[in-house]
């Protein structure tokens, strides 16, 4: 099954729906936006765009955590032997980033697109709202290391304008379609059904190999 490609920094735990609207009542601008919460017996409007969000992932993300974390943990101890290609004929990489705050290396498994000599990675993170870590560490530290199967080498990361966004963004919807667009009407892929759960814009991410690497 083709994933988002986000793995272990898809999946740091739920918040209880308790929680998260007593948080939402005590930071009603966190996040950059008014978060709106609904009083017992209060009637939304079917244009209300502002929404409490009580679930984290959108559904089919949550369901493949036990693959996704399966394929990262073969990749990773195959040494690159087993899990370059997925079902589906979706190939993965391995990315490695600087942990922003700790400085450790942080590796996760992503399902990327080639763009020429560049390598394209989504950050959807699931549809959720929170970015993933390894978006923010790369934004800290923009060197990171990429494998591909067996083969190792350094790469320069960088966030995709939004022109090369729009360009794209159609492009890596039918690279990791699945059953989106016939699960929901409109959807030209998996990305697109994250996108509309999120009020976030999903970075794409483009990894340029360093000069002089074979």
């Amino acid at each position: 099954m083709p994933f988002d490609g986000v793995n272990g920094e898809l999946f740091d735990g739920a918040i209880g729906a308790g929680a998260r609207l007593a948080a939402m009542r005590r930071h009603p601008d966190r996040a950059g936006r008014r978060l709106y919460v609904a009083t017992v017996g209060e009637r939304q409007s079917p244009t209300t765009t502002e929404r409490v969000r009580l679930v984290r992932y959108t559904p089919a993300a949550t369901l493949q955590l036990p693959y996704l974390r399966l394929h990262q943990f073969v990749y990773r101890h195959s040494g690159g032997l087993i899990g370059s290609r997925i079902v589906a004929g979706s190939q993965a990489l391995l990315l490695t980033t600087t942990g922003r705050r700790s400085g450790k290396a942080r590796t996760c498994a992503l399902i990327y697109l080639r763009d020429g000599e560049r390598l394209v990675v989504v950050a959807s993170n699931g549809g959720s709202d929170h970015p993933p870590s390894w978006l923010l560490n790369l934004q800290a530290h923009p060197d990171v290391e990429v494998q591909i199967g067996l083969r190792k080498f350094s790469a320069r990361a960088s966030v995709a304008s939004a022109e090369e966004r729009e360009r794209l963004w159609p492009r890596v919807n039918r690279h990791n379609m699945g059953l989106a667009p016939i699960m929901h009407p409109g959807a030209r892929g998996r990305y697109d059904v994250y996108q509309r759960h999120t009020a976030r814009v999903i970075p794409l991410v483009l990894l340029e190999r360093n000069t002089g690497e074979s």
